[in-house]
């Protein structure tokens, strides 16, 4: 919606449905070669996918962009996210902020039924949003579900959803998997087997999963209609295939038995460009790797001594060793560029010698400092060429290589002078502000005051404009970076791709493939 999102929507609600036909085509879609102008019906798309899900059911997956390759087939919510992070209307026609943003008054879309035939409606949202609630459920959404209060029912096809506190995160989670709107009939008859055979409202009906392979089959009374006035989806049928191994994906794409890979490396991405019949998918995903300083003990609680070892490093250098022609260099907290806190201004810690031996010197640190790294790659190869740059100031560094376990244990309890880990996209910059700025935060492992950035975070949490939250989180990132107390390294993005035969390709926030619209060229 707008940024102002305390004033009335009705307006602007009715404008995006004249525009919801034409967004969801463009608005995210990504113009690949060969892109056909007519939708072509009928095909079964497949897809060989690195991860899998915990579970169908919206409120027990454990991996927000995995479920959303799955969640995507079968289940809607109210809003959408697309891939510009903007929302648009989903089984919503529109909605409002009321109460100073304490709750959203939504109109429902009319005429939609679950897979099962029965009728969506104000019940069905609030038996949904209530399911979410119950503290007797012991579901994987719990952390979402604490900012809901009640759900009131105004009449058949309008529903206001009441928050305990006021947040940007509302209509965030309510376009998330654990806003899911499913048949309550089928979760009331289908108990745990809901989990593997779940009913909603998306162009797909789940049919099929059995090990490493879910089959989902055209919707024929889905909603939506496509170009061709006829209901969506094109597709008659998709199957995913979970495969952990990238060059079994690779293969599987090159042979023609799949159409889709996701998460391919960097050192594969030239077979797919020299292959005629293939194309990179720019999903805007991506490894973003960095150092975190433990100031809470020496060395590190030298500031001087940070500023050193975060001048010291190139990263044009890394990224040219790492990731060439690929990668970036990492300046913050940096968010896809598409979404709107996305920051252009902000200079990261740059690389000058001259300046960091300066900093060295005034440290007067003679010692030897010990980075701790995940026994895995890139990790070890940037460890490694960190310790190279570090000599040329004269900083004496060793690697110490843990497995996971151990470095997650050591990292916790603070016992690390510093680490390089990494981070990747999340469809709200709070998710990652909240994750490392504020004193709660899973990767607040600095060992620093928090007093101030959780301030900040908050606050921003609790604003509705963009603009201001924008605001908010540049002095948090200003902050951190004077007083270097992370120092941003580099980003290895993740791609897709795909055959050409695949038209229409469209993302989500989470950069997960969408199906409705999806066609394959004979």
């Amino acid at each position: 919606m707008n940024n102002t999102a305390l004033k009335p929507l009705r307006s602007v609600g009715r404008r995006l449905l004249a525009v919801s036909a034409m967004a969801g085509l463009m608005g995210a879609t990504l113009a690949l070669p060969g892109k056909a102008d007519t939708p072509e019906r009928g095909g079964t798309l497949g897809l060989s996918v690195q991860l899998t899900t915990a579970s169908l059911d919206p409120l027990y997956g454990n991996a927000a962009g995995a479920d959303r390759t799955f969640l995507n087939l079968y289940a809607e919510q109210l809003v959408f996210q697309n891939g510009k992070y903007d929302f648009e209307p989903g089984l919503a026609e529109s909605w409002e902020f009321q109460n100073d943003g304490k709750s959203l008054l939504f109109r429902l879309r009319q005429g939609v039924r679950f897979q099962d035939g029965t009728p969506f409606n104000a019940a069905a949202v609030k038996f949904n949003f209530e399911r979410l609630m119950n503290p007797s459920i012991e579901h994987r959404k719990r952390a979402s579900a604490e900012l809901f209060e009640s759900v009131d029912v105004i009449d058949d096809y309008t529903v206001r959803v009441n928050f305990k506190v006021r947040s940007a995160l509302s209509l965030v989670r309510i376009a998330s998997a654990e806003g899911s709107i499913c048949s309550p009939k089928a979760i009331a008859e289908l108990g745990e087997d809901f989990g593997r055979r779940p009913v909603c409202t998306g162009p797909f009906k789940m049919t099929s999963w059995s090990g490493n392979q879910f089959i989902a089959k055209r919707n024929p009374d889905y909603w939506q209609k496509g170009t061709d006035g006829k209901p969506l989806p094109y597709l008659d049928e998709v199957q995913i295939t979970v495969q952990p191994n990238s060059a079994v994906r690779l293969v599987e794409l090159r042979s023609g038995n799949v159409q889709f890979i996701d998460y391919l490396l960097p050192k594969d991405f030239d077979q797919i460009t020299k292959n005629a019949d293939l194309a990179l998918l720019d999903t805007g995903k991506g490894m973003l790797e960095y150092i975190a300083f433990n100031v809470s003990k020496p060395p590190f609680n030298n500031r001087d001594l940070r500023e050193a070892a975060s001048l010291a490093i190139n990263r044009e250098a890394l990224v040219k060793v790492v990731a060439p022609t690929v990668g970036s260099v990492l300046r913050y907290v940096e968010s896809p560029e598409e979404m709107w806190v996305y920051d252009p201004s902000v200079v990261g810690h740059s690389y000058n010698l001259e300046r960091a031996r300066e900093a060295f010197r005034k440290s007067g640190f003679n010692g030897e400092v010990s980075l701790m790294v995940i026994q895995r790659d890139p990790d070890i190869q940037i460890a490694q060429l960190v310790q190279g740059m570090f000599a040329s100031i004269g900083l004496k560094m060793k690697i110490e290589v843990v497995e996971r376990q151990g470095f997650l244990d050591k990292m916790n309890s603070l016992r690390h002078d510093f680490l390089i880990a990494r981070m990747e996209h999340n469809v709200d910059p709070d998710n990652l502000y909240s994750q490392f700025f504020d004193k709660s935060g899973v990767f607040n492992v600095t060992g620093v005051d928090r007093t101030e950035t959780t301030r900040l975070v908050q606050q921003a949490r609790g604003e509705l404009d963009r603009e201001i939250r924008r605001s908010l989180y540049r002095q948090v990132t200003d902050s951190v970076l004077k007083d270097y107390i992370y120092s941003w390294l580099i980003r290895i993005p993740y791609q897709a791709a795909v055959s050409k035969r695949l038209q229409n390709i469209s993302l989500d926030a989470n950069k997960s493939l969408t199906y409705d619209k999806l066609w394959l060229k004979k």
